[in-house]
């Protein structure tokens, strides 16, 4: 599958959209969700649809916070992607993170051939799902079309400011230094979603933590300008041409790096570099 096939805005199908999840408890939910993905597949029965939603399920709720959840399911006998929104007026106990009932369901289907394609789906509709805003223009939608323009809309490209490299040619070596840990699973899920593979990360322990026992040092520690004691240094390769929008998509998560604290980032041109940095 190339990369312009890989994204969301080509498997979305408005068919496997509602904005009237009529369900009131999980059980029926998965039924009714298993009847929407056959709306965009052939080959598969609702009934297989529904067994491979509920095994899914069984390995761990798909119900995450704020109202969110991503079922999701792979079956051999499924030739393509299939991906839609769906919406519950009321909303339904899911088993969510948080105890909260779920409005929004973001509902994949797929292959079981290319795990590599499925995560890369999972990952782009996980970091799409925590998105307040989209939420928000989805609960509002009034017609399955809304439902899926509105998420192809979210979708366009963003404009990618350049940092002044000199160079979009070769690999970097990029270093993600977090300390505000809330960031770390979404930075993961960006690293999934864009194929960024052997990402190492290290639990890094600061100069302030190490020096706290002993006291002559005293309260001179808050001079150390460390946000955290512990964080944690994402490091990976990253080729130089996809450098630019990766920095641009990390700060939609932290913020702008230059005025805010919680992640920064450090990169360097790979003069050379033997050996692979994943499984072969």
């Amino acid at each position: 599958m190339n990369r312009e096939s890989m994204d969301l805005s080509n498997i979305i199908d408005e068919r496997v959209c509602t904005v009237a999840l009529s369900s009131g408890n999980k059980e029926d939910c998965m039924r009714e969700l298993a009847d929407l993905a056959c709306s965009g597949l052939d080959g598969v029965t609702s009934d297989e649809v529904h067994r491979a939603l509920l095994e899914r399920e069984d390995v761990g709720s798909t119900g995450f916070e704020r109202g969110v959840a991503i079922p999701h399911a792979r079956l051999p006998q499924v030739q393509h992607f299939v991906f839609g929104v769906a919406l519950s007026k009321h909303g339904i106990e899911y088993d969510s993170i948080d105890g909260k009932r779920t409005r929004l369901f973001f509902l994949l289907v797929g292959p079981d051939e290319d795990p590599q394609a499925y995560l890369k789906f999972l990952a782009k509709i996980s970091r799409i799902g925590i998105n307040q805003l989209l939420q928000k223009d989805l609960l509002a939608a009034l017609t399955r079309r809304q439902l899926a323009d509105t998420v192809v809309a979210h979708l366009q490209p963003m404009e990618v400011p350049s940092l002044g490299n000199s160079s979009s040619v070769g690999d970097r070596l990029l270093f993600v230094v977090i300390y505000e840990l809330d960031y770390f699973d979404d930075i993961v899920t960006l690293f999934l979603e864009r194929g960024i593979r052997g990402v190492s990360v290290l639990e890094t322990k600061g100069v302030r933590g190490m020096l706290t026992g002993i006291p002559i040092f005293g309260d001179f520690l808050n001079f150390l300008g460390e946000k955290n004691d512990m964080s944690r240094t994402m490091m990976a390769v990253v080729p130089a041409g996809e450098f630019d929008r990766l920095v641009a998509e990390i700060e939609e998560i932290t913020g702008d790096l230059d005025t805010r604290s919680g992640a920064a980032l450090i990169a360097v041109d790979l003069l050379f570099s033997k050996g692979l940095l994943r499984k072969s």
